[in-house]
């Protein structure tokens, strides 16, 4: 945890990592407390468990035991046909394998708003399937995978070609969010949906054989140095998994690459004349003389970004925008052409009468 200040404002910062598979999925044989102990060695302030099906990790030994890593047991449901996956937590309930609209209806009556997992994918090879998201009634989703790292990297994998390389290098091969995937987080923030992104690693630790020895592809340690989820607290807030669940759903968060680098002193926010200011997930109401100011570790591409669409850029270590009109705002920082942060909308309302 950093404490960090915006706007006069004092906020707690959790550097977390999301969808995480244990021993209780069917796809990933890694007991829940070798996960801790390197998300520990990781320097994780908390994790968010999506075991297939099952919500068994909540009465792990380990969880219940553990007093200094947050973690928020969940699910990852999906319908009939293997799609439309979504990561809930907070219920006990296992609404799965049935129409995707009854599923996030029934959750949605219990206050659960979940987050929709990796939306678009794409494949090199027939061998991995994907696992895309069809639904297009998404009002009961609090947000969604902008970025998600073992389906990026499934996604340039071709076994016989590039397989010992990307084994070796992952980050090299994971740069930046699918287009597509920003593009509908985008249009459904267009549409009112206030959907907030994520970025997730999707571990699962899967072994594998070779002759003469065994590994495991994308280990949940090596994962947990990669792809996070960074949440902002109000300093006077306790740090329980439900009070970060509800700032991931108020949007109060941002992705981070931390291959490139880790966030120390980054923050961005939009400022108005008399020095009121709005930060990820929050809103504002347009006047003029708004300013949208940022501040990086190092000297990084900035694009801002309004209601989808790339209006402005700078490199810099520290710089402003000026905003002009209302919509919704949100940064894309990059280094060496390599995906660093993205924040969530910062909404500028308009109040100005017809």
């Amino acid at each position: 945890m950093r404490t960090k200040t915006i706007f006069d404002r004092t906020f707690d910062e959790y550097s977390g990592v999301l969808h995480v598979h244990t021993q209780y999925s069917f796809d990933c044989d890694v007991a829940l407390s070798r996960i801790i102990r390197a998300a520990k060695r990781a320097n994780v302030d908390f994790i968010m468990i999506n075991d297939h099906h099952n919500f068994a990790a909540k009465d792990d030994p380990a969880v219940r035991e553990e007093k200094d890593l947050i973690i928020l047991a969940g699910a990852e449901v999906n319908d009939k046909g293997g799609n439309n996956h979504y990561l809930v937590y907070g219920t006990d309930h296992v609404h799965s394998k049935i129409p995707t609209p009854e599923y996030m209806q029934k959750y949605a009556a219990e206050g659960i708003h979940g987050f929709i997992a990796h939306p678009k994918e794409r494949r090199r090879t027939k061998k991995y399937r994907k696992y895309p998201w069809l639904e297009k009634d998404v009002r009961h989703a609090a947000g969604m995978e902008i970025w998600n790292f073992t389906s990026s990297w499934i996604g340039k994998l071709i076994p016989t070609l590039n397989a010992i390389p990307m084994l070796l290098f992952p980050g090299c091969y994971v740069r930046k969010p699918l287009p597509e995937n920003l593009r509908l987080w985008d249009k459904w923030n267009l549409e009112g949906l206030r959907m907030t992104g994520i970025g997730t690693a999707d571990v699962h630790g899967t072994r594998m054989k070779l002759p003469g020895f065994k590994f495991r592809v994308l280990s949940h340690e090596r994962l947990m140095r990669m792809l996070r989820t960074q949440v902002l607290l109000d300093e006077d807030t306790e740090p329980t998994p439900i009070n970060i669940y509800r700032a991931m759903q108020r949007g109060n968060c941002y992705v981070v690459n931390q291959s490139i680098g880790a966030p120390f002193n980054f923050y961005a926010g939009i400022v108005d004349p008399d020095g009121n200011g709005a930060t990820y997930g929050e809103d504002i109401d347009f006047q003029k003389n708004l300013t949208l100011y940022f501040n990086l570790p190092m000297s990084s591409k900035v694009v801002l970004i309004h209601n989808g669409k790339k209006i402005a850029q700078e490199r810099d270590q520290r710089g402003k925008f000026a905003i002009t009109q209302p919509g919704f705002y949100r940064l894309e920082i990059s280094r060496f052409g390599k995906g660093w942060i993205y924040t969530n909308p910062i909404y500028v309302n308009d109040t100005r009468k017809d």
